[in-house]
């Protein structure tokens, strides 16, 4: 951004500027016209800048004044807000009063609105002379900014509304239906004003526009002078999109406010920073980031979001939106809480997610990829109402939760504290621990390992073991239908097993306990059923093969027993069986047997 010059020369571009005397275009061919009962007039200071003397403000401290043309050259604009004899200024030197007003009678805002048909080009700065005021300038037909500033001026405003007066003569609201605001070249410097708003159906920004605090509103609006906004039928053709930010574009202020009403139409952002506050977005169309860091809260709303790039909040990272969340390539991070909640689906390529307190995902459907992550220093509930599937790390300082229709687990979920998952479906094939576990769902497939630190509890109907389910806690399952184990189910402290059929083709250990409660068990050549201390196999049909062994006492209830020749049953203690029915084969090993 260009700093205003300390010499000017003489350029015929700078009486483009729309203050022009009432009658007196400078340039016929190009002449920028007062309407003639404004009241407003041209002078210029001795550098040559050009010096708009405002008409005289309204009982509600408002001068408005309208302009065929309105340009502001690179030498830039005075607006006179003077009443003193001579009157310093940044860009002209000193300056004469302005006749139209009366010492006590400044205005407190200037409106320059444009009534021709042309397209306003701002290139330098516009200053206030003598008392600060508030200033917009207004043009239906577009504004393009490559250079332009305020000084002395608290809130700036560019828009392609229409200024609509209350009777006393204040500001209503502004009406916009059509135009744009194009930002260019050498950008915007509003960080002179304590305020920067750009009310327009559609925003342009190609270049830095810097600013304290940024308000931006896009779409066809009524927007009222307290902030108020409600959509209106828009002129001619509908904006491809609403707000877009080029490549050399970008929003630079202490907090930013976007907001964008027009359903369907998109908003592309980047390199958004809020360096003392907030970043707020809201859009009706599909709503794109690429990298936003803000000291405070971000909080991004769209009918659907794609964020790219990394993104930083030093207060909470809110991101929602009605239809899908896509995020790629990047980073969010926040110091406090991060949400993400979708009405479709919750995307994860190549992101890693972090949050100095909880996450919080809530979706219809969630995919991370394997270069995903997620990172919380206390608790992470994911929750989709169709399918969860995980292939990345997700990792929670505290406790983690994930629930679906169908959770599908290939990655690696860790959690310092609890740890749950439920599902109707439950398929894992990565890694699951925690210092305690739950699992729920109708049908449960582990080829994975599922790992607790403490208990492990498991409620499903359907279990079907492949890999590793494991505690140093006790292990409590609870399968209604079918157990089925080729692979390992341990426990340092009890294992205790109900279901109403297993089979049992790998290892079962319990190192304080065993119990199996169910309507059959069948076990394999090879497999392992064992406990340190005492096991109890409550069964109504029981084939066992394979070795099944007790530190302590073995007791076998069953209405049908039968052992396979090469089948082990052992107890450092006493092995105790009843059965209606024993067909025993095989090698039965203890201190005393008792069938």
């Amino acid at each position: 951004m260009h700093q205003p010059p300390v010499r000017f020369t003489y350029r015929l571009l700078s009486y483009l500027v729309s203050a022009i005397i009432a009658g007196q275009p400078l340039l016929p061919a190009v002449g920028a016209v007062i309407t003639p009962q404004n009241g407003a007039g041209m002078d210029k200071a001795a550098n040559g800048v050009p010096v708009v003397n405002i008409a005289t403000p309204n009982g509600a401290g408002i001068s408005h004044n309208r302009f065929t043309d309105y340009n502001v050259g690179k030498e830039g604009l005075i607006l006179n807000n003077a009443t003193g004899k001579l009157n310093p200024t940044q860009l002209g030197g000193l300056i004469q009063n302005n006749p139209n007003l009366k010492a006590g009678g400044e205005a407190k805002g200037i409106i320059n609105e444009v009534t021709g048909g042309k397209r306003s080009l701002l290139q330098g700065y516009t200053e206030v002379a003598g008392k600060a005021a508030n200033v917009m300038v207004a043009n239906p037909y577009g504004i393009t900014c490559d250079g332009c500033g305020f000084i002395n001026t608290p809130h700036a405003t560019l828009t392609t509304g229409k200024p609509v007066m209350n009777a006393d003569g204040s500001l209503q609201a502004l009406e916009v239906t059509e135009g744009s605001i194009t930002i260019n070249g050498a950008g915007l410097d509003g960080t002179r004003s304590d305020a920067v708003s750009i009310i327009a159906r559609a925003t342009e920004v190609n270049a830095a526009l810097h600013a304290k605090d940024l308000t931006v509103t896009a779409g066809a609006n009524r927007v009222t002078a307290d902030g108020r906004v409600r959509a209106l039928k828009g002129e001619g053709d509908v904006p491809k999109v609403a707000v877009d930010t080029g490549a050399l574009g970008g929003m630079y202020a202490r907090r930013i406010h976007l907001t964008s009403t027009e359903s369907g139409v998109g908003v592309n952002l980047g390199n958004l920073y809020a360096r003392d506050g907030d970043i707020t977005l809201d859009a009706s169309g599909r709503l794109t980031v690429n990298n936003s860091l803000a000291t405070g809260a971000v909080t991004a709303k769209g009918q659907g979001v794609t964020l790219t790039g990394d993104h930083k909040a030093g207060g909470n990272l809110s991101v929602s939106s009605r239809r899908d969340i896509v995020l790629s390539n990047g980073t969010l991070n926040s110091d406090k809480d991060l949400s993400l909640t979708a009405g479709g689906r919750i995307t994860q390529q190549n992101e890693k997610l972090t949050a100095g307190r909880d996450v919080t995902l809530a979706a219809k459907n969630i995919t991370q990829d394997t270069a995903s992550q997620i990172n919380a220093a206390r608790d992470i509930v994911t929750v989709a109402s169709d399918t969860l599937t995980t292939q990345g790390q997700i990792t929670a300082g505290q406790n983690l939760t994930a629930s679906a229709t169908t959770l599908t687990q290939d990655g690696i979920l860790l959690a310092k504290s609890h740890a749950g998952l439920n599902a109707g479906t439950l398929n894992n094939s990565g890694a699951v621990q925690g210092a305690t576990l739950t699992l729920g769902s109708t049908t449960l497939s582990n080829s994975g390992s599922l790992l607790s630190g403490g208990p492990l509890t498991m409620n499903t109907r359907d279990f079907t073991q492949s890999g590793r389910t494991g505690a140093k806690g006790k292990v409590d399952i609870m399968a209604s239908g079918k157990l089925t184990s080729t692979g390992l189910l341990v426990s340092d402290d009890a294992l205790v097993l109900k279901a109403q059929d297993v089979t049992q083709n790998g290892v079962l250990s319990g190192g304080k306990g065993l119990t199996v409660s169910a309507q059959t068990l069948s076990s394999g050549k090879k497999s392992v059923t064992h406990s340190d201390a005492a096991m109890t196999l409550n069964v109504t049909t029981v084939a066992l093969d394979g070795e099944t062994s007790a530190g302590d006492t073995l007791r076998v209830q069953a209405d049908k027993l039968s052992t396979a020749a090469g089948a082990q049953l052992q107890s450092g203690k006493n092995l105790s069986i009843n059965a209606r029915d024993a067909r025993l084969a095989g090698t039965q090993a203890a201190q005393q047997t008792m069938v």
